[in-house]
């Protein structure tokens, strides 16, 4: 108070009171309070510039004259935009302190939520400013990039109802045009590359493993010329490009999920593929991260790539990582699409039933999983394996339903052998067809008649492999359909070990199969190579171009995948150290996200 003059405005017209004070420190440093609000520097720059302090008398004189009518009365400042301004500032400035002082705070737990806040103060502060002179924080710019990008509809919708200050969509557009994205395979000081090095920068040595998928994209044929370079022809052709060979990286234990490359290609052969698979590894593994899974769909040309990265027939054990020979990696295809195949064959059946004859007794291993001996992922097969009787269960809404005991055998030609027809389904959805109420819902039209394009829908296949259809199938007396929901039963057990994409799944659907693989002696392990085995007598009795099995390529596919899943657990449990396994993460569905 000794270091500095205070100038008082009275006002005498309803009640005596102070309703200006301008103050001048020593250091002529000014600040004025009007109505017990002082005004931040900024409102006073119009007189006294950025630094807020006196250098001539008139300036002292004009504000006086300023804040004071002719009648004495004080020039009420304090607009409802002034005021907004005002405060925006204020919160603006407590949040700089709150974060300066909470970088010697050990113990930071805010009780409001920061950037809500400040999304908040930003709206505020776009509303009381001008049209053409509104500047965006790249936090909003963001924001509104994510959200264009979602949804352009939705972002227009938010941005004419007027509750919400955007950017407007061609400013977006001027944005995005920074952000491009070269066809092709690029070398290691591209953009592209560094982006993905700053990526893996930021995570840690488990995340840094990813499945690197793969899968081919038909686009229309043309030409086009922008930004001086030509697009539109294929990288292994001088030809127009028919097709795009996507190269995506997902994390096999974290969120990440980026695309790698982009290749414009026409008549892509095996091994061009393969060659392709070779290069991206490598720039992969350039930018710190580590492949350990290679997937694809069934595609014969992938199908063949595989065989030559892994230079045998057998897959399964996979090949050596080209630059850390100590580690493996492996090649499987999408469970998603096989599971698709699996009903696609089951419709594609020529007999006027459409079925399946399979045989009923699966074969097991004489020793239990623990006793095995495995190294670097691959179970180390014994001189001696016997065969013994097992029960299979399957789980239906809680109740165990027995498939069949396994008798010791010797021939692959002494084990009976079932139907499943996809007539039993047929007659299943008729009856109830009218109903309001069904008892397997799943049983719907285009999941029993599809389309080509129908054909594709995940959500349609899972109508058939249900366990509402199991039930009601067991349900009847009929055997045919009891051994239909008995072929049923095991392929959705089969597709829910192998879905597995989250830790919490199977806690909240109450389904020991949907949790995560956490050890090599899990009973699911047992069940993946009892299956592989029951596949292949399945190949050997009823496969051969035979009515009433898989196709050649959808079977050798389904064994592959199931024979490599769990030398990849293995690999996974004990040689990278895995916590645990989600097998879903091998997936290749990432390609068809938006």
């Amino acid at each position: 108070m000794h270091d500095c003059v205070w100038f008082y405005l009275l006002s005498f017209q309803r009640i005596p009171c102070i309703t200006c004070c301008i103050k001048v420190c020593s250091n002529l440093n000014v600040g004025v309070f009007v109505n017990g609000v002082r005004f931040h520097d900024n409102q006073l720059t119009w007189i006294l510039g950025a630094g807020c302090v006196l250098t001539r008398w008139s300036q002292l004189e004009n504000l006086l004259s300023h804040y004071a009518g002719n009648d004495g009365s004080v020039y009420n400042q304090c607009s409802t935009v002034v005021s907004i301004k005002m405060l925006c500032d204020i919160i603006t400035n407590k949040l700089n302190d709150d974060d300066n002082d909470d970088e010697f705070d050990d113990d930071n737990d805010k009780s409001y939520n920061v950037a809500c806040v400040k999304f908040c103060v930003e709206q505020l502060q776009l509303a009381t400013t001008s049209l053409y002179s509104r500047r965006y924080s790249n936090t909003m710019l963001q924001f509104a990039l994510t959200l264009y990008i979602r949804s352009s509809s939705c972002y227009q919708i938010l941005l004419d109802s007027g509750t919400i200050i955007l950017p407007q969509p061609r400013n977006l557009q001027k944005l995005s045009a920074v952000l491009s994205f070269s066809p092709g395979l690029q070398p290691a000081d591209h953009e592209q590359t560094q982006y993905l090095k700053f990526k893996a920068d930021s995570l840690s040595q488990r995340e840094k493993t990813v499945v690197l998928q793969v899968d081919e994209m038909h686009v229309m044929q043309g030409l086009q010329y922008r930004g001086g370079w030509i697009t539109g022809t294929a990288d292994n052709s001088k030809q127009q490009a028919e097709s795009i060979q996507a190269f995506l990286i997902s994390s096999l234990a974290g969120s990440l999920r980026d695309i790698v490359a982009l290749v414009p290609v026409k008549q892509l052969t095996a091994t061009d593929l393969r060659q392709m698979i070779m290069k991206v590894i490598s720039i992969v593994q350039t930018c710190g991260l580590v492949v350990a899974v290679v997937a694809s769909d069934n595609n014969q040309i992938n199908a063949k790539a595989f065989e030559e990265l892994c230079d045998s027939s057998d897959m399964s054990c996979g090949f050596l990582n080209p630059d850390f020979p100590n580690q493996t990696i492996f090649v499987i295809f999408d469970t998603v699409h096989i599971l698709k195949c699996i009903r696609n064959n089951w419709l594609d059946q020529k007999d006027s039933a459409q079925t399946f004859t399979y045989p009923v007794l699966l074969p097991v291993s004489g020793k239990p999983v623990s006793e095995r001996t495995v190294t670097n992922g691959h179970e180390q097969g014994t001189q001696t394996e016997r065969f013994m009787p097992l029960v299979v269960p399957v789980f239906v809404n809680d109740i165990v339903v027995p498939l069949g005991v396994v008798m010791p055998m010797t021939s692959p030609q002494q084990s009976p052998l079932h139907k499943a027809s996809m007539e039993c389904l047929k007659s299943q959805y008729a009856s109830e067809r009218c109903s309001l109420v069904k008892a397997a819902p799943g049983l719907r039209y285009k999941a029993l008649y599809p389309t080509n394009l129908e054909r594709q829908k995940v959500s349609l296949v899972l109508g058939i492999f249900n366990e509402k259809t199991v039930e009601v199938l067991l349900s009847k007396c009929n055997e045919n359909t009891q051994q239909t929901a008995e072929f049923i039963a095991v392929i959705l057990r089969w597709w829910k070990v192998m879905n597995v994409k989250s830790m919490l799944k199977g806690d909240r659907l109450r389904d020991d199969l949907c949790k995560p693989f956490r050890s090599v002696c899990d009973d699911r392990v047992q069940f993946l190579e009892d299956f592989v085995r029951w596949l292949q007598l399945w190949s050997d009795r009823c496969g051969g171009g035979k009515a009433g099995c898989l196709s050649k390529p959808t079977m050798r596919a389904l064994i592959h995948t199931s024979k490599t899943m769990c030398n990849i657990i293995r690999y996974t449990l004990t040689s990278l150290e895995f916590e645990y396994f989600l097998p879903g993460k091998v997936q290749t569905d990432n390609l068809e996200r938006p």
